[in-house]
């Protein structure tokens, strides 16, 4: 999305923050106005956040499975390939959009999906890890 115009970019959050206004309303019972303050929050937890929650679920699977590294270097490799996707998609891609700019804020935005996931992801592939060696040797 980050090669949408401004103009495209606007009216597809618009879309995505009534979707989500409407399914809160009918989950809680009480009414959301969708206005830009509303619609800049769901952008930056969907858009960014969350697309970069979904990219490091799927980079850690990849990166993990590779066993010809060691393991500090599958690691190290994942999360700089998330950071350099993260301004790549910004100061690169949205930075040549019509109508658009790049953030840091967003960058930092985009890295936190991606390191929270993976954090969660990496500390589970490693206690697994730990256990079935434990389990070897006893």
């Amino acid at each position: 999305m980050c090669l949408q115009t401004g103009g495209e970019s606007s009216n597809t959050s618009q879309k995505v923050a009534e979707g989500v206004a409407q399914a809160q309303e009918a989950i809680t019972g009480k009414s959301v106005v969708v206005d830009d303050d509303y619609i800049t929050i769901i952008r930056k937890a969907l858009g960014h956040f969350g697309f970069f929650l979904i990219f490091g679920i799927v980079s850690a699977m990849l990166y993990l499975s590779l066993y010809t590294l060691k393991p500090f270097y599958r690691v190290s490799i994942h999360y700089v390939s998330g950071i350099e996707l993260a301004l790549i998609s910004e100061f690169i891609l949205e930075a040549s959009s019509d109508g658009r700019g790049p953030s840091f804020k967003d960058v930092l935005i985009d890295c936190g999906g991606f390191i929270a996931i993976s954090t969660i992801i990496i500390l589970i592939w490693g206690i697994i890890k730990y256990k079935k060696s434990k389990k070897a040797l006893g």
